[in-house]
């Protein structure tokens, strides 16, 4: 089937009737109006019809479509090309072979109820050494600055976490100029992190690209505004993880259970912890860190959902 073709704005009138129910070629006042070949959706009363050809004033047209039924029209009713629930699942599938699977929608950041998110519903947390960050086309992104040499920053913005139990997935993007397969010293890494916001104690779970490979990596701190991230495990995690990185974090009051995943669909566990082992968290949220990076770096969340 040909892509479906979106336009606005295109109605005219039937020229004459369509008075059999079987009926594939009408004739309208102004074809010129819509567009010069199909697919495109037409309502005209209550039925549905899919042009698939225009020669001048006559279309070619499959009658009936999404559950409507089939009728006999007047000379002179409008006739109306439409957007519909058909029309996006095809314009989807014909643009993103994902589309209608379970998989997480890009540039989607909202809530447990499914509110939209923007930047300003995260608190930021040690937003040092120059890291810009903004609302962009459904997306928050980090835009960091080159550093000096060994050093290091880590940006979390969090909020209140749900009542457990709840789980959040996030999908990060990001790219920086060198990295740990041009240059074995340069590291950015993206990831899940839940805070005590009493006593600033941060607990980090990441992907890290490090020594030539991605290692999922767990760290502590003490202080999250100026403290030392304390390494808890570093394991290698896998070799190649696509454009998106896919995480997913959950409390259910005893245990925070953290995963990786390639698609968003299928998960990976990579570790379980007391959620009292260091400290009681009462938010989450995400944050990107980079060490030694000297040609800056941009980490981009295209999607955030649970919290």
């Amino acid at each position: 089937m040909p892509k479906e073709i979106l336009q606005n704005g295109s109605q005219t009138t039937l020229s004459a009737a369509i008075s059999s129910t079987s009926a594939t070629s009408i004739t309208v006042t102004t074809g010129s109006v819509f567009p010069s070949t199909g697919n495109f959706n037409l309502l005209v009363e209550s039925e549905i019809m899919v042009c698939t050809a225009r020669s001048s004033n006559t279309l070619t047209v499959v009658r009936g479509q999404e559950g409507t039924t089939p009728a006999t029209h007047a000379s002179g009713l409008p006739i109306t090309m439409i957007l519909t629930q058909g029309t996006l699942q095809r314009y989807g599938r014909d643009n993103d072979p994902f589309f209608d699977s379970s998989r997480p929608a890009f540039a989607s950041i909202v809530d447990a109820n499914g509110n939209p998110l923007t930047l300003s519903s995260f608190t930021a947390v040690n937003t040092g050494n120059g890291v810009e960050a903004s609302d962009q086309n459904g997306t928050i992104v980090l835009a960091y600055p080159a550093l000096a040499s060994a050093a290091w920053n880590t940006n979390a913005y969090v909020r209140p976490q749900p009542s457990t139990p709840y789980s959040v997935v996030a999908g990060f993007r990001m790219i920086m100029a060198t990295g740990p397969l041009a240059n074995n010293s340069e590291y950015l890494w993206p990831g899940i992190c839940f805070r005590n916001s009493s006593n600033s104690n941060l607990f980090l779970c990441s992907l890290v690209p490090y020594n030539y490979v991605w290692e999922f990596r767990a760290d502590w701190m003490a202080n999250d505004t100026s403290g030392v991230e304390e390494n808890l495990v570093s394991q290698r995690a896998m070799y190649w993880i696509g454009d998106t990185i896919w995480m997913k974090g959950t409390n259910d009051g005893a245990n925070i259970t953290w995963y990786l995943s390639h698609d968003g669909i299928n998960w990976v566990q990579m570790g379980q912890w007391s959620a009292t082992a260091y400290f009681t968290p009462n938010e989450v949220g995400f944050f990107a860190s980079n060490y030694d990076v000297s040609t800056g770096a941009i980490v981009t969340l295209v999607h955030w959902d649970g919290a």
